[in-house]
């Protein structure tokens, strides 16, 4: 799955994906699925990447639209938007539409 990890290195700047990353964006479809994985390993990436190999770089309609995260702490959602935005920044293509501001991802 070579491919993923190019774009996932570009979406996060880190050179590889950890196993399950790859899994997940592995996936011919999108499902509801529990991904238990301890604090600070990249969950936020690691679903936000997959979600956009498959919807924006394969342009897979299998996938869904739009994710969509509820979270308990006010904390926690400034941190997701942080990495999302960070995220959405590093695709080129959004870049190039907007004059140089990635506006891709719209969370508020």
């Amino acid at each position: 799955m070579a491919e993923f990890e190019d774009i996932f290195k570009a979406l996060t700047g880190y050179e590889h994906p950890h196993h399950w990353r790859r899994e997940l964006a592995a996936s011919a479809t999108c499902r509801d699925q529990l991904i238990r994985i301890p604090t600070g390993l990249g969950k936020t990436e690691g679903v936000l990447a997959a979600w956009c190999f498959q919807r924006h770089y394969r342009k897979d309609d299998r996938w869904p639209r739009r994710l969509v995260w509820c979270l308990p702490m006010r904390v926690l959602v400034e941190q997701t938007e942080y990495v999302a935005r960070q995220m959405a920044e590093r695709i080129p293509e959004a870049r190039r539409r907007s004059g140089g501001r990635s506006n891709w991802v719209r969370l508020l």
